[in-house]
């Protein structure tokens, strides 16, 4: 993550934020996956692809720490970005997760 600072390389601080913010989810570091995820939409804003990636995580993060509402609007927003950029495998997944959300 250093290099892609040092290099100021958007794509590359995106992409190690959103590993990262995966790594904190499974790990049940909540507070860090959310800052990770968020840093990378922020950085990732003109990748609607990668940007996508990023909101789909953070609603499933939200989902797995018991933010449902929360989780529903970031999985909303990944299946809109995915619909807008034609990316149907992702949006399929985001439709997923809200699938499960309902049978909770």
């Amino acid at each position: 993550m250093n290099l892609a600072e040092d290099w100021e390389d958007n794509y590359l601080i995106g992409q190690s934020k959103i590993a990262l913010g995966a790594v904190y989810i499974e790990l049940g570091r909540y507070d860090e996956a959310e800052d990770a995820l968020q840093n990378a939409i922020e950085v990732l804003e003109k990748d609607l692809y990668e940007k996508g990636k990023a909101v789909l995580y953070l609603g499933r993060l939200f989902a797995r720490s018991g933010q449902e509402a929360q989780a529903r609007i970031k999985l909303q927003e990944a299946i809109e970005i995915f619909e807008s950029i034609k990316v149907s495998w992702l949006k399929e997944r985001a439709q997923a997760e809200i699938q499960h959300l309902n049978k909770q």
